[in-house]
């Protein structure tokens, strides 16, 4: 399910960049809302437009951002802006620690029962 972004039929596209992780239990509003707001910074990092989309099906609370891009050299300069941007990458440490999952897959749960 698109959350955020829209594909452009008239664009392009040789490589797609995925990146997918899960909610955690609890933090759905704040991961969605989020999630959209780590696509934004992206698109205006890059200049290339970032869906964000749930998964429909599968793990509940299942999400990735998707970058489209035109060619490799498109997809190497877009990452390596990203990836060196300090305020992309303080969104990132600061703001989805504890949001998402170290790693995608169901969302653990816990209980304090003994």
């Amino acid at each position: 399910m698109v959350v955020h972004g829209q594909p452009d039929p008239n664009r392009q596209v040789e490589y797609v960049a995925v990146v997918r992780s899960t909610v955690s239990a609890g933090k759905l509003a704040r991961g969605m809302a989020l999630g959209v707001e780590i696509a934004q910074r992206a698109e205006k990092i890059t200049g290339v437009p970032t869906a964000f989309v749930a998964d429909a099906t599968g793990n509940y609370g299942g999400v990735a951002w998707l970058t489209a891009f035109a060619n490799v050299a498109e997809l190497e300069r877009g990452e390596q802006t990203l990836n060196t941007d300090q305020g992309f990458i303080e969104l990132i440490d600061t703001q989805a620690a504890g949001v998402y999952a170290d790693q995608p897959g169901p969302a653990p749960s816990w209980s304090t029962a003994a």
